[in-house]
């Protein structure tokens, strides 16, 4: 330390220094050399430094933070260099705007912004905080108006805690100055730096906005009783390393006018009871790296799913501290939105109990990496979902992607499902609910009180779908849904269904793109279902599947061909015009039917197929 620095520094912390001599600090602490040792600056030290200046990641992230205050915390003994802040029974009251540099610990107490200074805004500078607050939150936001900062210093540790021992009575549920976050804030807030901030929020949430939440840095480890992170208004992420671990929702909104969730950045990992991320509005998703995993994730085991406590695995916290009142049924979705969801960039590992992607209206990804193990669906909308881009691979699921209308223009794809892979039903047709998880593959046509296999209806094709309660009616019996589309104009994919391929309540055209279908082995489903057509105009789709209920592409589309037969896990088919291969694949599973569309293919000309190198027979296109 040169001299110069020395003597700055000494001149303006030695009111610092008698302060702490006369609250009795002085008997606690060790012998100091130099009163400079005893409130440590902020400042950098520089050739020439500015003393109460630091580096902090603001809007522009070169812009210097000037200190006004600097505090020690340490219960009773606490000292204060600065205007705008006060300490009295184990209360830090923060009453103007300004710059506070906060560093210490409080054993049982609260940092207390309350301020309607609309001059500037609060920002709290962390520089190694502990606190702990048995009846409240350990740092409260009453009001600010300009948006209260939490800026976590270069290489900190701080962390909040409150207890599990509080009480709440109806009327404190009912009053929203009831602290029920270990950070509560009345007003917009804002986090971000380079340090850490820990929360053990084991009374309730971990961190509660009632305005805007915005999170730019920093790592944040919370652990919580309920929501890990709850912006009432909006949540907007644009870095920072989250790890969150919640008995409720990792991070919610609950505006139904605003509620909109944005990530641009970040590193998230999130492991909850409930929903890993909930909107009430919007969401939005333009990068950033996400590894969730709600309900105790994806369980081979799985037979229903029930709302209700007990359900979630590896959860056990047992007190039920919530303030909100449950207005819909508990869910474990990965990412959940009241309203839609857009998705152009970012990594995806998702392990879900319920459905991974969740729209209430409409689901568009154009960009993104995913991987996804669900015991619901991996990509659903009531409405729409449109799908321009990205990678997608569905390790297990009970249907792949699920919506009103499907659109899919580019991307890869690689989908397992237990049911359909892909299936296009109105809202009222479609289930948040996989009534089982064993292989359709192992399910017999139903039976009737005599134990004797019933036929299928009327008018129907042979064979029987076997759907989730509030299904639609199987392929062919009711009258086309006009709403119920998919609709493919490129990309490239592949399906792993034991329920129905591609299953459309209405029609299906492809003009573009690669698809190819490893449908059911039981004669309940096919690997193509439909109630209207299927058109192909471009593009190559090949579905192999069971007979029992199989349909190939309807008139108006590019020639096809149908082979038949007995096909076995393991086999190369290959088409072939002469010496030349059109197109060849390998079966993943036992097959007795196989439908190829192709621009490739002509009318009316017939074709050899191989089967293992062997000369099959011949086909002709239709």
């Amino acid at each position: 330390m040169t001299r110069q620095w020395r003597s700055v520094c000494a001149a303006v912390l030695a009111p610092v220094f008698l302060l702490l001599l006369l609250c009795g600090c002085g008997a606690n602490a060790e012998p100091q050399d130099d009163p400079a040792a005893v409130l440590t600056t902020t400042a950098p030290l520089s050739d020439d430094p500015d003393v109460g200046v630091t580096e902090a990641a603001e809007e522009n992230e070169n812009e210097k933070l000037e200190i006004d205050t600097f505090i020690i915390l340490n219960d009773d003994a606490t000292a204060i260099n600065g205007d705008g802040a006060s300490y009295a029974d184990g209360r830090l009251t923060v009453s103007k705007s300004g710059v506070y540099a906060v560093k210490g610990t409080l054993t049982d107490g609260q940092i207390y912004v309350d301020t309607n200074d609309d001059s500037g805004k609060v920002k709290l500078y962390l520089e190694g905080v502990e606190i702990y607050c048995a009846d409240s939150a350990p740092l409260y936001v009453a009001q600010s108006p300009k948006e209260t900062q939490i800026i976590l210093a270069k290489s900190s540790e701080n962390k909040l805690t409150d207890s599990a021992d509080r009480s709440m009575t109806d009327a404190q549920a009912e009053d929203k100055t009831f602290a029920t976050a270990a950070l509560y804030s009345m007003d917009d807030l804002q986090i971000e730096g380079e340090g850490a901030l820990t929360i053990a929020a084991n009374f309730n949430k971990g961190i509660f906005s009632r305005d805007a939440l915005q999170i730019k840095g920093g790592v944040l480890t919370v652990t919580a009783a309920d929501d890990a992170i709850r912006g009432k208004d909006s949540v907007e992420i644009s870095g920072g390393t989250l790890n969150l671990q919640s008995g409720g929702d990792g991070i919610r909104t609950t505006n139904d006018d605003k509620g909109d969730i944005s990530v641009s950045g970040g590193d998230l990992t999130i492991v909850s009871a409930q929903d890993c991320i909930q909107a009430a509005g919007n969401l939005s998703v333009s990068g950033g790296v996400f590894r969730l995993q709600s309900g105790g994730g994806c369980q081979d085991d799985i037979q229903t799913q029930e709302s209700g406590g007990g359900f979630f695995g590896g959860f056990g916290f047992g007190k039920d501290n919530s303030t909100d009142a449950q207005d819909d049924s508990v869910s474990a979705k990965g990412i959940k939105a009241d309203g839609s969801i857009a998705i152009s960039g970012g990594t995806f590992t998702l392990d879900c109990l319920d459905d991974a992607l969740h729209a209430d209206k409409s689901l568009a990804v154009s960009g993104g990496d995913f991987t996804i193990r669900t015991n619901d669906d991996g990509v659903h909308a009531d409405e729409s979902v449109a799908i321009a881009g990205g990678s997608v691979t569905i390790e297990a699921s009970y249907e792949g992607v699920e919506g009103n209308a499907i659109s899919i223009s580019g991307g890869t794809f690689d989908i397992t499902a237990q049911d359909d892979g892909m299936n296009a039903a109105a809202p009222g047709d479609q289930s948040d609910t996989a009534f089982f998880r064993g292989a359709p593959d192992g399910l017999q046509p139903p039976t009737d009180e005599n134990g004797s296999p019933q036929s299928p209806p009327d008018g129907a094709q042979n064979g029987f779908s076997f759907r989730r309660q509030g299904g639609g009616a199987p392929g062919g019996i009711e009258q086309a849904d006009d709403s119920c589309v998919i609709a493919i104009s490129g990309g490239t994919m592949c399906i792993h269904a034991s329920g129905d391929g591609i299953d459309s309540n209405g029609n299906i055209t492809m003009s573009s793109g690669s698809v190819l279908v490893f449908g059911p082995t039981n004669n309940g489903n096919g690997a193509l279902d439909y109630t209207g057509s299927c058109i192909v105009t471009g593009g190559t789709l090949c579905a192999a599947g069971s007979a029992g209920m199989a349909q190939g592409v309807s008139d108006g589309s590019v020639a096809s061909i149908v082979c038949t037969g007995s096909f076995f896990a393991g086999d190369t088919l290959t088409v072939a015009d002469g010496d030349s291969e059109v197109f060849a694949v390998q079966l993943e599973k036992q097959a007795a039917h196989l439908v190829l569309a192709s621009g490739s293919l002509q009318s009316k000309k017939a074709y050899t197929l191989y089967v293992n190198g062997e000369t099959r027979g011949s086909v002709t296109a239709q």
